[in-house]
C-alpha cells in the first residue's frame, strides 16, 4: 500500500509536470508572442483556468488589470490550489513516510 501511494504522488507530479510540456501554446491568443517570457506562466494559468483573455480573443498582455480581474485571478488560482491540497492530502492516500526525501518536502509544504 506505500508503495502504491508513493507511485500514485510521483504519477500525480509527472502529470502537472507533462501539462506544462504538452499544453496549448498561447498563440490562440493573437497579441501574445509565443516567445514571450510570461507565455509559458500563462499557458498554465489558461490551462488551470485561472486566466482568460476577452472576448473577443485578445489577452491584453500589456493593459492595466483592475482590482476586480486581480481578486478574481487570485480567487481562481486559490480554488485551484485548495483542490489540489484537497485531492493529495485530505483523503488522497498518500502516505507521506512512502515517499523519497525530494517529495516529502512538496508534500509538506502543501500539506501543512
Amino acid at each position: 500500500m506505500k508503495k502504491l501511494s508513493a507511485v500514485a504522488f510521483v504519477l500525480l507530479g509527472s502529470l502537472f509536470t507533462l501539462t506544462g510540456v504538452f499544453a496549448l501554446s498561447p498563440l490562440f491568443f493573437p497579441d501574445v508572442d509565443h516567445s514571450a517570457y510570461y507565455a509559458e506562466a500563462l499557458n498554465n494559468m489558461v490551462n488551470k483556468g485561472v486566466i482568460s483573455g476577452y472576448d473577443n480573443g485578445n489577452f491584453g498582455p500589456n493593459d492595466a488589470v483592475t482590482r476586480g480581474q486581480l481578486v478574481t485571478i487570485l480567487d481562481r488560482y486559490d480554488t485551484d490550489f485548495k483542490n489540489l491540497k484537497a485531492i493529495v492530502c485530505d483523503g488522497g492516500g498518500i502516505d507521506r513516510e512512502a515517499l523519497a526525501a525530494p517529495y516529502e518536502l512538496t508534500y509538506d509544504t502543501l500539506c501543512k
